[in-house]
């Protein structure tokens, strides 16, 4: 059986951005942390080889993607459609790396797809965040001490 090594290198800045206070604002910071959050989970679950807490796991990621609707159902939903989808492209990224534990096949083509998936719709969510729209200017996420609302990193080298 081939073995899949992951290195992980994950970075996620935490702040709140006082500039645009509105509900679903807050609640869209609120839900992509969560995502980016849950993310940074997914290589210590896998490693820990816990059929138990992966099977746990994957509910909440299932359960995770389906509260994402609160902001639309696809990428088109303005103005956070994306963000939405993030946590559809989370779960499925979850999903490709639960799903290799058990395949004798090289999965890796799979795993690198769904990141690659996942990271252009991150990345297209925190633009959404920055401006109130879908499509944004290409600059992160900063607050007025210059912590920046960043993409997961993960390197799958």
């Amino acid at each position: 059986m081939k073995k899949l090594i992951l290195f992980v290198s994950m970075l996620l800045c935490s702040f709140t951005i006082s500039a645009k206070q509105n509900p679903q604002l807050e609640a869209v910071v609120a839900y992509t942390e969560e995502v980016q959050e849950s993310v940074q989970l997914f290589i210590p679950l896998i490693l820990s080889d816990d059929d138990v807490v992966i099977s746990e796991f994957t509910k909440l990621m299932i359960d995770l993607a389906k509260r994402g609707q609160e902001f639309g159902t696809s990428s088109l939903d303005q103005p956070f459609g994306w963000c939405a989808m993030m946590g559809n492209s989370a779960r499925d990224f979850w999903q490709s790396l639960a799903m290799a534990r058990s395949s004798t096949a090289d999965s890796s083509p799979q795993i690198k797809s769904s990141l690659e998936m996942h990271a252009e719709i991150e990345k297209n969510c925190l633009y959404a965040i920055e401006s109130g729209s879908e499509i944004a200017s290409k600059e992160p996420v900063c607050d007025e001490n210059g912590k920046c609302l960043t993409p997961t990193i993960i390197d799958l080298n």
